[in-house]
This record gives C-alpha cells, sequence and structure tokens, in this order.
C-alpha cells in the first residue's frame, strides 16, 4: 500500500519533468536554447526531483508515532504546492487563481498538507481535462472563519455523480480507467487532515463546479 502511495505522488512530477524536457527539446530546435534557459529548467527538474526525494522521507515518516508537529503558516504550503503542479496544469490549458486573507497559521506537518493539496490539484486536473469548461480554471480561497483555517479549492469542470461523491475518500475507488490512478490520493489526503491534524476535508458540488474544502484549527500566536 505504502508503494502504491509513493507511486501516485510520484506520477505527476514525473510527467512534469517529462514535460521540461519537452520543453527544452522544443526550444533547441527553435535556436532558443542559451545558458538562461537552460539553467531555469535544470532548477526546475532539480526542485522537482527534491520534491521526489523528500515524498520517500514523508512517507517513511508518515505513520512514525514520534514525528513533531509544527506552528507554520498555510499560505506558503499553498504556493509551493502550486509552484509543483503548475507546468502539469498550463499544460493542459488550465489556470490557477489563488486568493488568500492574511496569514494563517496551524499546527500540523506543512509536507503533509502540501501532498494533501497536490492530490486535490492533481484530481481536479483530471476532472477538468474531461470536461468541457472554457476556460478551465482552479480557484483556491484561503481565510479564517471563526477558529478555522479554511482552504477552498473549487475547478470549474462537471459535478461529481451523487453516488460517486459518497465513496471518494474510500481506499481503492477511482472513476479513472484502469492503471491512470490507484484509488489512494483523496483517501490518503483524507486520512492525512483529519487523522493525522485532526481537520476535516470533504467535497461538495458547487454552483461554479465541485469544491473540495480543508477545515483545520487555527493556533494562536
Amino acid at each position: 500500500e505504502m508503494i502504491g502511495n509513493i507511486a501516485h505522488q510520484w506520477r505527476q512530477p514525473l510527467n512534469t519533468i517529462n514535460l521540461i524536457i519537452m520543453d527544452l527539446l522544443e526550444a533547441f530546435n527553435h535556436g532558443e536554447l542559451n545558458d538562461t534557459y537552460l539553467q531555469k529548467s535544470y532548477n526546475e527538474i532539480n526542485r522537482v526531483v527534491q520534491g521526489m526525494s523528500q515524498t520517500i522521507d514523508d512517507f517513511r515518516n508518515f505513520f512514525h508515532p514520534n514525528k513533531e508537529k509544527r506552528i507554520f503558516d498555510i499560505n506558503p504550503i499553498v504556493e509551493q504546492s502550486l509552484a509543483f503542479t503548475i507546468p502539469m496544469l498550463k499544460a493542459n490549458h488550465i489556470e490557477t487563481d489563488f486568493r488568500k486573507n492574511g496569514e494563517l497559521f496551524i499546527t500540523g506537518y506543512p509536507n503533509e498538507l502540501m501532498q494533501t493539496l497536490i492530490n486535490i490539484f492533481n484530481n481536479a486536473k483530471d476532472a477538468l481535462v474531461k470536461s468541457n469548461s472554457n476556460p478551465k480554471k482552479i480557484t483556491i480561497n484561503s481565510y479564517a472563519s471563526g477558529n478555522k483555517a479554511m482552504i477552498e479549492i473549487l475547478n470549474n469542470g462537471d459535478p461529481i455523480p451523487s453516488e460517486n461523491l459518497e465513496k471518494i475518500f474510500d481506499p481503492y475507488y477511482s472513476t479513472k480507467p484502469e492503471g491512470q490512478g490507484t484509488g489512494l490520493g483523496l483517501f490518503i489526503s483524507k486520512t492525512i487532515i483529519e487523522k493525522n491534524m485532526q481537520g476535516i476535508l470533504s467535497a461538495n458540488n458547487v454552483q461554479e463546479g465541485v469544491c473540495f474544502l480543508i477545515e483545520l484549527q487555527i493556533t494562536k500566536n
């Protein structure tokens, strides 16, 4: 199961690296490849590879009883998660819009929150690719509601059928074709938020599309 989790987390960054390599080849063929272009692509690939390496450590420590929570602002984690997935989203002509409303400090595991967000972004990407929405868009809102830090991830794709909506967080449940999904991404995301960080992760159809909502306890400074 853990190998399946890692495979799920690695599929997207591997695709991102592939896209960067294809872009390099295209730039070379058009005479646009120079030192600056090459260095930028190298830095991008190196960042993705470091993230893949971190995934191994994160999953190895996932059920470790002695790992320490820390206080952190959720907004930089959202931004890092977006930076990690932007190449894949752009390749599928998906726009993103992150609207943050002030600092939101919580106590938990930033890397695990990042994994959750990447899983949800990837899920939204798959839904939007299949939809006829134009433009295709993922909107992220972070804000405080009472003593809760809220992260809304809204995609303007097709609504999730009610019979699937009840099962999307079940382990090994996937609506994707065979071989294109492990059915573990949203399950592991819900485990991270609800068991490891004592929050709530839910999904609902809304007028604009589908909204995933993360609720976490704010830590008072």
